[in-house]
Formats: C-alpha cells, structure tokens, sequence
C-alpha cells in the first residue's frame, strides 16, 4: 500500500471519516449525557469518568473506520493511478507501453466508472493508433506521388 500522503485522496477521505464520526458520537454522548443525568444515579466525577472512557472508545472506533475506508479505496485510487499516469504516452505516440499500463489496472474493477474508463481509455489508444497509421500512410502515399511526379518530369 502507498504511504498516506496529506494531499492525497485516501488521506481526506480517512481524515474526514474519522472527523464525522468523531462529531456524531461526541454530540450524541453529550446530547444523552444532559437528558439522562438526573435520572442516573452517578455523581459529577463518575459521570466525568464514564464520558471519558466512552469517548477514547469512540476515538479508536473511529480510527477504525477511518482506516478501513482509506484500505478500501486504496484499490479504486492506485487504478486511477496507474491510468492516468499512463495517459501522457499516448501524446508520445507509445501505444504499446500505454496499453500495458493500462492493463496494470484493475480489470476486474468493483467500480463501474474504472472499468468505463478503462474500457474509454483502450478505445482512444485503438483509434489514435489507427489514426497514427493513416496519417503515416497518406505520408508515404504524398512522398510516393512526388517521386512519381519528380520522375516524371525529368522523363519529359
């Protein structure tokens, strides 16, 4: 696994999880901590105590969750990674190379939108390397032509 980078999408992902799930659970504690302590036999400290230790459980319940929603786009963000790192060889006209990078992503991707990229991104490498091929054809058809041309000439 990639390390988790401050800019990278795990990391806000990860940060803002654990952050919902820290505003949600200390609201609702402190929400039923108000309406339920006059009917709770504890005193002040007791009380202090019992909110202290539920909020370190829910401190380490959501580092959990945080961690296993940024374990679990790790898959989806590498796919992303290695697609779009491999989009500048196409402008390079290295159709080959781009095809195995391509390739290095998931194929059998969970998320529809990777497996339509992927799907996008092969047929736009197909039709830029025909494109290529037909731009390189008609080249040669012109050089052909000229020498004709030149040959030609000269003969008359």
């Amino acid at each position: 696994m990639n390390s988790l980078k401050s800019n990278s999408l795990q990391w806000k992902i990860a940060v803002s999880t654990f952050i919902s799930i820290m505003l949600a659970s200390l609201s609702a504690i402190l929400l039923l901590s108000y309406l339920l302590h006059p009917y709770l036999s504890l005193s002040k400290a007791d009380l202090i105590n019992y909110l202290i230790v539920i909020s370190i459980g829910l401190v380490f319940v959501a580092l959990l969750f945080a961690l296993r929603s940024s374990k679990g786009l790790t898959q989806l963000v590498q796919s992303l990674e290695h697609i779009t790192l491999a989009l500048p060889l196409l402008s390079s006209k290295k159709y080959d190379e781009a095809k195995l990078a391509f390739s290095l992503a998931d194929k059998k991707s969970q998320h529809k939108e990777i497996t339509q990229l992927q799907f996008s991104v092969f047929q736009l490498t197909s039709l830029l390397e025909k494109l290529d091929a037909n731009v390189h054809n008609l080249f040669m058809l012109k050089k052909v032509k000229l020498k004709v041309s030149e040959i030609l000439l000269k003969t008359y």
